[in-house]
């Protein structure tokens, strides 16, 4: 479970609605990739004979920050994402920039960038602002952080094919009730079903307590979230994902009085007629009470999948995958060659998933220690290949062989090409000067999967 580690401090300066002339970035700058580190040093030994080649890192900008926490404000966390490519191959971010404002860059097949502000409702502070590309348009959502009642926002983009230019259409989906005035709403997810539908949902917490879900037409009648299995203290951080009528959400409740390490458990519901309706909750995996937190979802043609993390002794993580494939109505640990632990891919801590028919990636932050001690944390990358058969893995470059208090990286998200033989790998990077000085850095870096 994600506890306070945010400060949402952003100020969003008013933007115009409607479509914006975007504006030229300076080129990007670039450094080495770093050597590569052993997989058997981030994750069980891998066997099959397929490999990563990593590219060079590009640095695409500087984020504002007061802290080492702002590296999950500027962007979704890893129960979402900030990232699509369109149908031209275009690379698309949405973020909040140096002044807070919402912004969508855009890097060209040239590799050139450009930036253009997205229309909000407000001039509140933004919060997770998340990315979809997915029926010929772009889909944006994100919190605005109006006191007493923080606003989700939605909205479409038509993109012009010659020239890349978004045109948005903004939705205001509502405000969402605190149930304590010195609560939060944080940690927004959502899709778009393939009648373009949104499905959103959000954490609201001081800490964590209640996992709400939207749609166009208001909150869900099961929200917030209770699978009703267990002795629910609290329900947290959802994960969505949808393509066409197949829609999913996973997400974390605390049960009371488990003990240390297993109070975390991931439940799911299934829609398949486009979020129309939903099954009953049910444990993520078919074989029982799943423990864990922090999931990220993804589907593929009629397969779907998951990762998430699970505490284990003593305070570390542990990242593990499963497949939910047709017939099936839960999900089932994915297994491979030389695995030490079933399901398990690697050490750390909050993973993110994108999937291609047959293969995965999925990236986290690595580290053999705990989840607060950020400064030895650094950005790995796994891929499964047949995923939806006999699975095989290869790992990729750590983003950082040796983190230290001066340079270590954060909240991480990929991004698979259609055909599975590319990803793109972002992340945030956080240089301390000293105890109040920090500099925030987005990377960005492709894998090619061979």
């Amino acid at each position: 479970m994600k506890t306070s580690r945010f400060a949402f401090c952003l100020v969003l300066v008013n933007l115009l609605v409607g479509c914006a002339t975007p504006t030229t970035l300076a080129a990007p700058t670039s450094n080495a990739p770093t050597p590569p580190r052993r997989a058997s040093e981030i994750a069980p030994t891998q066997s099959a004979p397929a490999q990563v080649q990593a590219g060079v890192v590009e640095t695409i900008d500087t984020l504002a920050a007061k802290q080492k926490f702002d590296a999950y404000t500027h962007l979704a966390v890893n129960n979402s994402t900030s990232f699509a490519r369109d149908a031209q191959n275009r690379l698309r971010m949405l973020y909040t920039d140096q002044t807070g404002a919402l912004t969508l860059l855009t890097q060209s097949t040239d590799g050139k960038w450009t930036r253009a502000p997205v229309p909000t409702h407000t001039s509140s502070p933004i919060k997770t602002p998340a990315l979809k590309f997915d029926n010929g348009k772009l889909y944006a959502a994100w919190i605005e952080e109006v006191a007493g009642a923080p606003h989700l926002e939605f909205a479409e983009g038509g993109i012009d094919a010659a020239t890349g230019q978004v045109t948005w259409a903004r939705s205001h989906i509502g405000e969402v009730a605190l149930s304590a005035p010195q609560n939060a709403i944080k940690f927004l997810t959502f899709a778009v079903t393939g009648a373009g539908k949104p499905i959103l949902a959000v954490t609201e917490g001081n800490p964590d307590i209640y996992a709400h879900v939207f749609t166009s037409t208001g909150k869900l009648q099961f929200s917030p979230l209770n699978s009703g299995l267990g002795k629910v203290s609290k329900s947290s951080d959802p994960a969505i994902a949808a393509d066409k009528q197949l829609a999913v959400i996973a997400w974390e409740e605390n049960w009371a009085g488990l003990g240390a390490g297993r109070e975390a458990h991931l439940l799911m519901r299934l829609s398949r007629d486009g979020g129309q309706t939903w099954d009953t909750a049910k444990n993520l995996l078919a074989s029982g009470e799943t423990l864990g937190g922090d999931p990220s979802v993804c589907i593929a043609g009629d397969a779907l999948y998951a990762t998430w993390q699970q505490t284990v002794p003593i305070n570390k993580g542990a990242i593990f995958a499963a497949r939910l494939l047709p017939g099936m109505s839960q999900f089932e640990l994915i297994t491979f060659a030389g695995q030490t632990t079933p399901g398990k891919i690697g050490d750390g801590w909050l993973p993110n998933i994108d999937c291609a028919p047959s293969r995965i990636a999925i990236s986290w932050e690595h580290t053999t220690g705990e989840y607060f001690a950020k400064e030895e944390h650094a950005i790995a990358t796994a891929y499964l290949l047949d995923a939806n058969t006999t699975p095989r893995v290869v790992y990729g470059t750590l983003s950082n062989p040796a983190p230290t208090n001066a340079s270590f990286d954060l909240n991480s998200h990929i991004l698979l090409s259609t055909d599975g033989a590319r990803a793109d790998v972002f992340w945030v990077t956080v240089a301390q000067k000293n105890q109040r000085e920090f500099t925030l850095t987005l990377k960005h870096r492709v894998d090619q999967i061979k």
